[in-house]
């Protein structure tokens, strides 16, 4: 079986940032569901980091503390290899302390440190490594966002005492709130120079995202993906990562790792002597009745006919995922890759993440994260800095299709307006008012008849605005 299709750049500079942490091929191997492999539009992650994530947190909280581990021997104790410790202000992250532990001694040292600050449409990032006892600057990576998006991330490297530039990512939007592209740039001593771009199109009722790379005078065509638009849709608001601090266990626990989505669809590469797309493989899935997936299926494509290359199966439990397998398949035959399962606290969270890795049908190594939270806030705007409101709405479920229910606590009795918009800022009359005793409310709103695509609530009580957004599937 052919390995996994890697994140593009364009995202993984998005996705890590300064604070990437190395994780062994075993536990990406655990960690990783087998249709993460393909299909996913270029410029996206395989498994999108999704408010509707199977693992994703509840509203209002945000990491404190984050440990990966491992063991090669199904029946041993797990090892620490990984650690992260969130300082939280404001109910935001500050600070990040991370620890690595080597294969030898299995002891968690200080490895890096990632300082956060916001600005009024921005957030950087600023990582330093420890060199013995003494942490050193780095890098530092700044996210510019207009209207909710993310613009742009600038990547400088600290030389000489100074910082200098070295990598950068602009993004371009469409009306419908997708990106039109993603464009990535090296600093080149005096001019900024094209790397790679992946451009964005709808035709029809797909997604067409096709990757190319510059080669000094032109751009030149890669890979191309094409995906059903409401599935894209219903995952394209990336502005949802102004409110998550950007480091490998944030992705995790959002489901980047843990199934979060299966796209379906198909990869094509470019044939640059026959001037032609060529079949790569291609994803296809079964839902309930939720839209939930229950299987999902990877096929390569042999140069004649599709055959099959990877199953998962997932299973949940109080609307989340509960169980996750994943199968290979070899000479058309399949094998047994990883299970894993998850374990939630009270408020929805996830708390634990656990793989375990199959070979020849039995266990041969497994790896969990562990998660625990606290409050954070409820409502964020451009780059994570409006102040902190004490409203929370929240939508389930989410993607909607007719409908769906609103909740949020009201911290005194009184009045309340939810008002719904479109992309265009246009409200859509299916608004709702009226009054409410102190404590949580619930307020089902009508899909029925809308457009498929992402809105806008608006939450308008007790002097103080909450907003989320909500999409519609067809």
């Amino acid at each position: 079986m052919k390995p996994r299709h890697a994140v593009p750049r364009s995202l993984a500079l998005l996705v890590l940032g300064a604070s990437a942490l190395l994780v062994p091929p075993v536990l990406v191997r655990a960690q990783t569901p087998s249709g993460a492999r393909a299909s996913a539009p270029a410029g996206f992650p395989a498994r999108v980091p999704s408010r509707a994530a199977l693992a994703a947190p509840a509203a209002g909280f945000v990491l404190r503390d984050a440990r990966l581990q491992f063991k090669f021997d199904p029946l041993a104790p797990y090892q620490d290899f990984q650690h992260a410790a969130y300082t939280v202000a404001d109910g935001r992250h500050t600070r990040i302390d991370y620890e690595m532990a080597d294969f030898f001694t299995f002891v968690l040292k200080p490895s890096s440190r990632v300082e956060i600050a916001y600005g009024a449409n921005s957030r950087t990032e600023t990582e330093s490594g420890y060199r013995g006892a003494i942490l050193a600057l780095r890098t530092r990576t700044a996210y510019t966002f207009s209207g909710g998006r993310l613009m742009e991330t600038l990547t400088q490297a600290r030389r000489a005492e100074a910082w200098a530039d070295s990598a950068r990512t602009r993004y371009a939007y469409t009306a419908d709130g997708l990106p039109s592209s993603i464009v990535d740039e090296l600093w080149q001593g005096a001019a900024w120079v094209n790397t790679d771009r992946t451009l964005f199109a709808r035709a029809g009722s797909s997604f067409v995202s096709t990757s190319q790379t510059w080669n000094g005078t032109a751009w030149v065509n890669q890979d191309r993906t094409t995906n059903p638009y409401d599935e894209i849709i219903a995952y394209a608001d990336l502005n949802v990562l102004s409110n998550l601090t950007v480091d490998f266990f944030s992705f995790a626990a959002v489901g980047f790792l843990q199934g979060g989505f299966f796209f379906t669809g198909l990869m094509e590469t470019w044939d640059p002597v026959a001037n032609v797309w060529v079949n790569d493989d291609r994803q296809t899935a079964t839902r309930d009745g939720q839209g939930r997936v229950l299987t999902h299926f990877g096929e390569d494509w042999n140069g004649t006919a599709w055959v099959p290359a990877a199953r998962d199966t997932v299973t949940y439990a109080a609307g989340r995922a509960a169980r996750l397998v994943q199968w290979g398949y070899a000479g058309g035959t399949a094998a047994l890759d990883a299970v894993t399962t998850y374990a939630y606290d009270a408020d929805g969270n996830a708390t634990r993440v656990e793989s375990i890795s199959y070979e020849e049908g039995a266990p041969a190594s497994a790896s969990r994260f562990l998660f625990a939270w606290v409050p954070g806030r409820s409502t964020a705007a451009e780059g994570d800095v409006a102040p902190a409101s004490r409203l929370d709405v929240r939508a389930f479920p989410d993607p909607a299709r007719d409908a769906a229910t609103v909740r949020f606590t009201l911290v005194r009795a009184g009045a309340f307006a939810l008002r719904v918009f479109d992309v265009a800022g246009r409200e859509v009359g299916r608004s709702a008012a009226g009054a409410g005793v102190a404590g949580e409310q619930a307020v089902t709103l009508d899909l029925s008849g809308l457009p498929a695509g992402v809105y806008a609530l608006r939450l308008e009580a007790a002097g103080e605005v909450a907003t989320r957004l909500l999409t519609r599937l067809r």
